[in-house]
């Protein structure tokens, strides 16, 4: 048994049997990239972020979802799948409904796509799209992806991420009024992150009430702002190993509510675009190690027993 609970229990609860998400890029950019609040970007971003070749913007969403489901054909070797179309690159509600919207009922009209998942940020939510997405979760299984990425408004601020806490906070509680699940984007190892990050975030996740968290350990990627502050300051870097990740995340985990789905614990940049901190392993290994870990320890996701209630569980 493991000692977390699994991204598949959370799917468990929406679908029999073995889901499987395919990537796609709508060619979206995002608000600190196109000049709504900036055109810096994010800091730890170089905009070449890695998705299979099938999620290009240049083609129909129905055909690189076909293409994708031939790609992990080979995988699942004839089992039977159920496909969810994700919405993954850029911010995919930053934009107009009437032009975006079809791109997701369109997913939903090929054979074996059962869902979508869409990522965006706190500050693309407005009233026009709530109703849309609350519309579309009445039709299928939704999912939104949101980049909260740390709860501390001075982390936030030095990653030029655009938006605060209070926002990210605003759009969770919106969309789980609305009924619709949210799994929180965060990042690890941020600059001016205090050290009870990983215990203070997680009791953040409880109260928010989220569905499912995905965790980054932050990456000092090629061409990006960080890259340059970090060849010039490398002090104001203090880089996580395997190891002192590790630690973080077993006390963000006994922190976590257990009605809480961890997607993912570690994110793995190709090695042409890495500068910093290279591991040597790769995301299963960490996996691995993590668990044994907390089995040693005798420890679980929940533990400390500083949960608060979740609201509007799904």
């Amino acid at each position: 048994m493991l000692p977390y609970t699994s991204y598949a229990s959370f799917l468990s609860r929406h679908f029999v049997g073995k889901v499987q998400k395919i990537p796609l890029d709508l060619g979206l950019s995002c608000p600190v990239r196109d000049g709504s609040i900036s055109r810096s970007g994010c800091a730890y971003c170089n905009r070449s972020s890695f998705v299979p070749r099938f999620s290009s913007a240049h083609a129909s969403v129905a055909e690189r979802l076909e293409e994708g489901k031939r790609f992990f054909a080979r995988r699942n070797k004839g089992a039977s799948v159920t496909y969810v179309a994700y919405f993954q690159n850029g911010s995919n509600t930053h934009g107009a409904v009437g032009e975006i919207l079809p791109r997701f009922r369109e997913a939903l009209q090929v054979p074996g796509v059962q869902g979508v998942v869409v990522a965006t940020r706190p500050d693309c939510l407005g009233e026009e799209w709530l109703d849309a997405l609350t519309r579309l979760a009445e039709e299928t299984f939704l999912l939104v992806e949101l980049g909260v990425e740390s709860v501390y408004d001075q982390v936030l601020g030095r990653a030029g991420r655009g938006h605060n806490v209070e926002s990210a906070r605003n759009s969770v509680e919106c969309l789980k009024r609305l009924g619709i699940p949210v799994c929180a984007h965060l990042i690890f190892g941020l600059p001016g992150e205090p050290a009870d990050a990983y215990a203070f975030t997680a009791r953040t996740m409880n109260d928010w009430g989220v569905d499912v968290v995905k965790l980054h350990q932050l990456q000092i990627l090629k061409g990006s702002v960080f890259a340059s502050d970090y060849a010039e300051f490398p002090e104001q870097f203090p880089l996580l190993t395997p190891e002192t990740y590790a630690e973080g995340v077993v006390r963000f985990l006994e922190n976590l509510s257990p009605q809480i789905a961890i997607e993912r614990f570690v994110s793995q940049a190709p090695p042409g675009q890495l500068l910093a901190p290279v591991w040597g392993i790769k995301n299963d290994e960490f996996l691995h190690r993590l668990v044994a870990l907390m089995n040693d320890r005798k420890t679980r996701q929940g533990i400390a027993g500083q949960t608060t209630p979740l609201r509007g569980v799904f």
